[in-house]
């Protein structure tokens, strides 16, 4: 495709890094926001993890797996001519992953650990028996095929023995998991999310709370802005959730269908727990949680808490029992609690590899839609959209200056800047 003028709709993740590609291939580029904030609102919503593949290797499917490894090992050859090992800081080989200490890295270098509920009371006998040896034949096999080293942690943190026990009411509960330290670390998500930003040229235009209408004539996209009609050369619609409602006004209502989006209760603590980042893996879903910190600007880091509970995006139910539930895991007060959200995520659903992935679809013939899957895997995202358009990621272009606009505060520290209100609880 010749270079042109793309619109692109949307400044989260997806948004940025495509916009990014494009402008680096040397397209005039014009991102449009319906909110007053960039990033996006999932992509301001993480929880800063970093997915290598660990979360889904013991999946019947191991496609997202493999996209998380995948997506891992795209950072540096989309990246790598373009930023400085100080900021982009991940070395992923044959051989294992690293983070090297960067100062304004997007990565932090502290891994997950993985507590698999091995010998619980919630698994009976023949749980226990199956559990562990699809542990070992399926997950840690697929995982040790990555290169991924699955050896048992030999010596746990002082807090994550006392935090085990404490699940087990026995003196000795740590005994019934099997730890193992991941390649799963930290993302900065606000700091990836600055850096595109910034990416994109002094000559792009960014539009905040945009005002647009969407319509289609002989299989082109049009946007009606201020009453002119645009019709680019490409549009991308990288809106999230929002997606399969802008597919419909776009004659495109069974693709529309294919799309589904999800939320999550997410906690935010008042302070960092003394514990590793880590995620209570069990085969019972309603038992899995996790504990992930986020280093909030100007207030250092705070605890997260997920679950693996979701609701349809449109329906957010009470999430006091949730807060909780929380609490009681971890030994908690309520009043431990700066505040909690919904996180939201949106899919392609179909076949079983498309579960937990990205997805790049064109919907006609100057439209694409796109969903990054997870934070993680915008890399995917830009490296499929690069194949499918005959763009370059091993180029540089210097010549487009730096656009000096910034992200807008994620969720987490919105909860220190200024207190949530209740009535935001249910925003992703």
């Amino acid at each position: 495709m010749k270079r042109g003028h793309a619109f692109v709709l949307g400044s989260g993740i997806a948004g940025l890094s495509i916009a990014e590609l494009l402008s680096r291939n040397g397209w005039r580029i014009t991102l449009l926001e319906t909110s007053a904030e960039l990033g996006g609102d999932a992509s301001r919503c993480t929880q800063n993890w970093l997915h290598t593949g660990w979360l889904y290797a013991a999946l019947p499917n191991r496609a997202a797996m493999l996209a998380c490894n995948h997506a891992l090992r795209l950072f540096q050859p989309i990246y790598g001519h373009l930023l400085s090992p100080d900021t982009l800081n991940v070395e992923a080989r044959a051989a294992g992953v690293s983070y090297p200490a960067a100062s304004a890295g997007w990565f932090a270098s502290e891994r997950v650990h993985y507590l698999y509920a091995t010998a619980t009371a919630e698994l009976s006998m023949l749980q226990r028996l199956g559990w562990k040896r699809h542990l070992e034949l399926v997950a840690f096999r697929r995982l040790r095929r990555l290169g991924y080293e699955t050896a048992a942690c030999s010596t746990l943190a002082p807090g994550l023995v006392e935090l085990l026990n404490y699940w087990e009411g026995d003196a000795s509960g740590h005994s019934k998991y099997t730890v193992v330290r991941s390649t799963d670390a930290q993302i900065n998500t606000r700091r990836v999310l600055d850096t595109l930003l910034g990416l994109l040229g002094e000559s792009a235009e960014v539009v905040r709370e945009a005002e647009y209408s969407l319509t289609t004539h002989e299989q082109r996209s049009s946007l009606l802005i201020g009453g002119e009609r645009h019709t680019p050369d490409l549009l991308v619609l990288a809106t999230g959730k929002s997606v399969p409602q802008q597919l419909a006004l776009l004659d495109s209502t069974q693709m529309a269908r294919k799309f589904k989006s999800i939320c999550s209760p997410i906690v935010v603590l008042k302070r960092a727990l003394e514990l590793p980042n880590f995620i209570r893996f069990t085969p019972k879903l309603p038992e899995t949680i996790n504990h992930i910190k986020y280093d909030v600007r100007g207030v250092g880091p705070r605890s997260t808490i997920g679950s693996y509970e979701y609701y349809p995006a449109d329906q957010l139910p009470d999430i006091s029992p949730f807060i909780n539930r929380v609490c009681r895991r971890l030994n908690l007060a309520v009043s431990d609690v700066a505040s909690v959200y919904y996180g939201t995520k949106t899919e392609l659903t179909g076949a079983g590899e498309r579960r937990y992935n990205h997805a790049i679809e064109r919907v006609n013939a100057n439209t694409f839609c796109a969903i990054p899957g997870k934070f993680s895997q915008f890399p995917l995202l830009v490296h499929e959209f690069a194949a499918r358009l005959g763009l370059r990621t091993d180029i540089d272009a210097p010549a487009r200056g730096r656009l000096r606009l910034s992200a807008s505060a994620t969720l987490p520290e919105l909860s220190f800047a200024a207190p949530l209100d209740r009535a935001r609880l249910g925003t992703a």
